[in-house]
């Protein structure tokens, strides 16, 4: 399999915007807002939640694209939703909120399976793998790289499949998986055009070669560059793809464990109580009053069986329905 040269490496870059760019989205919003087109006013506050994050406004941000998802949902559309979500997922990686940004790429993988969006399926997919890879869960954060991998590989995204198996690669490193990450890097130096970051993966390849015997990095250095992309991805993903235990949780009334299953809003109070978020804010970001989200809260504790917050948000992780 060929691989095309791109780009990939640096998804937390971005080019300063336009001039009037930010202007211009914010016009529209207005003028949104007045006709009451809430899909034309949840694509502008994506557009500016994303703009504010290529410029480093994180806490902007965050609380553009919540808002921009909560009326693409109101909306009914759970593919738009999806653009609000990868991007705040990174934006709360990036502010070292992790249980938050796993909690939002969960719903996205969650709702690209549900739509058929296989491409953004391998995107949530990856950054899970990198988020938990941040907790330093490496064990996990590969098995969900492995089942990016298997997704782009699937859809012919030769281009996902080089990202994947870059970032597979540094886990595998970090497990003291030598010889495994020096394959899979010497692999992607041999068969990568000119457009890619070669010097990122030449250090990555100097760094873990480092840590190896000379004739043992030599050996691995060779199965990599005479291996074929297909073998290679094949053994990987035999070998961490995820296991269905890994998996993540069900979207509402797909089989909670629950006598009554808590609601599509109630998962959604969830999911922000356990990213710690205060009633006030969850209120801000879904646009309802404070009392309401405590009487969502009210009926979170009761189906969870749950007597504060703590327990609540125990409980739903021992029952699958957070990560």
């Amino acid at each position: 399999m060929a691989l095309a040269a791109a780009s990939w490496l640096g998804i937390e870059e971005a080019a300063p915007p336009a001039p009037g760019l930010p202007e211009l989205y914010e016009d529209n919003l207005a003028a949104f807002r007045r006709a009451g087109d809430l899909w034309g006013e949840a694509w502008s506050l994506y557009s500016l939640g994303s703009l504010a994050w290529a410029a480093h406004r994180d806490e902007e941000a965050r609380d553009l694209l919540q808002a921009s998802r909560y009326r693409f949902l109101t909306r009914g559309d759970r593919w738009g939703s999806t653009y609000a979500l990868h991007n705040l997922g990174l934006v709360l990686s990036r502010l070292g909120d992790y249980h938050g940004a796993v909690a939002v790429f969960q719903q996205s993988l969650r709702a690209c399976q549900q739509v058929g969006d296989r491409g953004g399926e391998a995107f949530s997919l990856h950054q899970l793998g990198l988020v938990l890879g941040l907790r330093e869960e490496h064990g996990l954060s590969i098995r969900y790289l492995a089942d990016a991998l298997r997704v782009a590989l699937e859809i012919n995204d030769d281009e996902g499949a080089v990202w994947h198996l870059y970032e597979m690669a540094v886990a595998l490193n970090r497990m003291g998986r030598n010889d495994e990450a020096v394959e899979i890097l010497a692999h992607l130096l041999q068969t990568l055009g000119p457009g890619y970051e070669r010097d990122t993966i030449e250090s990555a390849l100097a760094e873990a070669a480092a840590a190896l015997p000379a004739d043992v990095a030599a050996a691995a250095r060779s199965r990599g560059e005479t291996a074929s992309l297909e073998s290679l991805a094949a053994s990987l993903i035999a070998e961490f793809l995820l296991a269905s235990e890994a998996r993540p949780a069900p979207a509402a009334g797909d089989g909670q464990p629950l006598v009554e299953p808590l609601s599509s809003r109630e998962l959604e109070v969830l999911a922000l109580l356990a990213a710690g978020h205060s009633n006030r804010e969850i209120a801000r970001t879904l646009v309802v009053t404070v009392g309401t989200v405590k009487k969502h809260a009210h009926n979170i504790y009761g189906k969870l069986q749950a007597g504060s917050r703590t327990q609540a948000i125990a409980r739903a992780r021992a029952l699958g329905l957070l990560d």
